[in-house]
């Protein structure tokens, strides 16, 4: 996360948005005391760095959420951004079970409004991680 955020702050610095693109980050806790790089997160939102930012905690006794849960919920946004040039989207979470639930999900988006078919879903993805646009950071 730290590097993500870190690049994007130093590319906002050098180059206008447009030209690195937007940025969306969802990352996942396990509760709120987990959190990290929370002032990092809120430079990058500041400075443009970063477009949105999504933060999920998995228990908590607020709004306990999944970030594969978030993903769902933002389908559309989520197809809408990975369409437009230069893009980024980062997940964060854990590595047990994360990994499996946001490619499950992130294939039914990129089937669902961008059409395609289970194969196809996979390509792009592919395409999308080897071009740098998509990327998992997953720890426990």
């Amino acid at each position: 996360i730290r590097a993500f955020l870190r690049h994007r702050l130093l590319l906002s610095k050098h180059e206008q948005q447009q030209q690195y693109g937007e940025a969306l980050l969802f990352v996942g806790f396990r509760n709120p005391a987990d959190q990290v790089y929370g002032d990092l997160i809120q430079d990058a939102l500041a400075s443009g760095a970063l477009t949105e930012s999504h933060v999920s905690f998995a228990n908590s006794d607020q709004k306990c959420s999944l970030v594969s849960e978030t993903l769902h919920d933002h389908g559309r946004h989520i197809w809408e951004h990975v369409e437009t040039p230069d893009s980024r989207t980062y997940v964060c979470g854990g590595a047990r079970t994360f990994g499996v639930a946001v490619e499950n999900v992130v294939y039914e988006i990129i089937q669902e409004y961008g059409g395609l078919s289970p194969q196809q879903a996979t390509e792009y993805l592919k395409k999308m991680i080897a071009e740098g646009r998509f990327c998992e950071d997953l720890a426990d």
